[in-house]
């Protein structure tokens, strides 16, 4: 081969090499670029690494594996439970309001509701019943569900009675600046409840 032939022949394989060559370049170098966006720095994606720690934030937020229970007892939600459990009536002396389950009553559960407010759950009859007090606006054992009537069965302590299409029965009334909250859960419990109104006012 002669100089002529190797200078055309390097005219020719020169760039080609070269355009090879800036195709490695380009691509190495992208790859590069994504796997490091990818990895994060620590092996792990970018967007896992994201939802892990949105995992943990929110696992920490929620008191994920605390153990706690939910509002009445029931189970793990895992979220501070604003019910504190007491043993009698006189542990109510904090808040303020004293509340007791009827004379006759069984079953009786003391409770403390976000600090300031006594929860009576007891048993009267065949029937289950809650009490709750505030001095405060809340609405306590709101019951959800189709009202089947209210009246006004005292007006001394402007007490309403209203029952719910098997939802129950609730009574409030108010007495010396205090509000009182009354519910029974079973269906048609009506007269039964406000036996027990009269019991407690």
């Amino acid at each position: 081969m002669n100089d002529e032939t190797l200078k055309k022949a390097a005219k020719i394989i020169i760039p080609v090499l070269v355009f090879v060559l800036i195709v490695f370049l380009i691509v190495h170098t992208g790859n590069k670029k994504e796997g490091n966006e990818n990895t994060g720095g620590n092996g792990m994606g970018e967007k896992a690494a994201q939802i892990a720690a949105q995992a943990q934030k929110n696992a920490a937020a929620n008191g994920a594996g605390t153990g706690g229970a939910d509002a009445t007892g029931n189970g793990n939600t895992g979220l501070a439970n604003p019910y504190v459990t007491v043993t009698r009536a006189s542990d109510f002396e904090s808040t303020g309001i004293a509340i007791d389950a009827p004379s006759g009553s069984t079953s009786i559960k003391y409770m403390i509701l976000s600090g300031t407010m006594p929860v009576v759950d007891f048993k009267k009859g065949a029937r289950e019943y809650r009490l709750e007090a505030t001095k405060g606006d809340e609405q306590l054992s709101v019951i959800y569900g189709t009202e089947e009537k209210s009246e006004m069965i005292d007006d001394t302590t402007f007490a309403m009675l209203t029952s719910y299409v098997d939802q129950g029965t609730r009574i409030t009334w108010q007495k010396d600046g205090v509000n009182y909250f009354l519910t029974c859960h079973d269906a048609g419990s009506a007269e039964d409840a406000k036996a027990v109104y009269e019991l407690l006012k």
